[in-house]
């Protein structure tokens, strides 16, 4: 058996041998790296005779070729053993139970929001909610904001493309203020009430009631609750009568002064009418 035929035989026997793809490396290069055995007999081609000379060189190729294709098998064949591995190590078991992921909570903000509006609404208040584009006439007209005033300027407030009379966004003023009034005007009756309950006015009676002291209190206010019930005894002042004036005031230019001034003196008819305590001016 030549030198050639026995490196080919052990170059073969290593290949199959290595167990990874580092040791197939090391194979490689062991049998045709450039300080390999096959190098020193490739170099030996130029002292043979022609004839000879062209028999080594097909013994080479042979051996070249023998190797790299037992060299590519066993490179493809250890590269999916290692697949195959780390598949089998690395697989997701889908039979375990999920993760529990914590349930969350409203945002702290949103906590206290909640909070404030249990409390006012214990109270009494309501909560209106309204539109995020509303029409100038709540947003301005309703509330007697004038034409020029800073409020209608596109620096405080947002208007909406092609429509002159609709704000949209944060507006300067509170919209639903003027449209629950609107609200109530509509479903409810006007009228007077001369009710003084839960007011400071009915605290001051019944402590002078408990004996507490006495005091001074309105007219109004003394027809209304003290001579009715009779809990506590009522005398008029001698000499000039203390006062406090009450009156309306709207601006000149408002938009809507003429109700106004309807309205002032539909308050004067009323007061005439039914409250001779109090003093009407024109």
């Amino acid at each position: 058996m030549s030198t050639l035929d026995e490196l080919s035989r052990q170059a073969l026997a290593a290949i199959a041998a290595a167990d990874d793809l580092a040791e197939l490396d090391r194979v490689r290069v062991t049998f045709t790296g450039k300080r390999s055995e096959l190098v020193g007999i490739q170099a030996t081609m130029r002292d043979l005779e022609p004839a000879d000379r062209k028999d080594l060189g097909q013994q080479l190729n042979a051996f070249r070729t023998a190797f790299q294709e037992a060299f590519d098998a066993r490179r493809d064949a250890l590269a999916d053993a290692a697949l195959t591995e780390r598949l089998e190590g690395e697989r997701l078991d889908l039979t375990l139970p999920p993760r529990r992921v914590p349930p969350g909570r409203p945002h702290l903000l949103t906590q206290v929001e909640e909070e404030m509006l249990s409390v006012f609404t214990g109270m009494g208040y309501r909560v209106a909610e309204g539109p995020e584009a509303e029409a100038g006439a709540y947003n301005f007209d309703l509330l007697n904001i004038e034409p020029d005033h800073p409020a209608r300027q596109e620096m405080d407030t947002i208007y909406v493309d092609g429509f002159e009379d609709v704000v949209r966004g944060v507006m300067h003023v509170d919209d639903l203020d003027a449209r629950d009034e609107a609200a109530d005007v509509t479903t409810e009756i006007a009228e007077i009430s001369l009710d003084y309950g839960a007011t400071s006015l009915d605290t001051i009676r019944q402590m002078v009631a408990m004996n507490l002291g006495i005091s001074l209190l309105p007219a109004l206010y003394v027809r209304s609750e003290v001579q009715p019930n009779q809990m506590v005894t009522s005398r008029p002042l001698d000499g000039p009568q203390p006062f406090r004036a009450v009156g309306m005031v709207w601006r000149e230019r408002a938009a809507r002064g003429a109700d106004y001034r309807e309205l002032a003196q539909a308050i004067r008819q009323i007061l005439r009418q039914t409250t001779p305590e109090v003093t009407v001016v024109d």
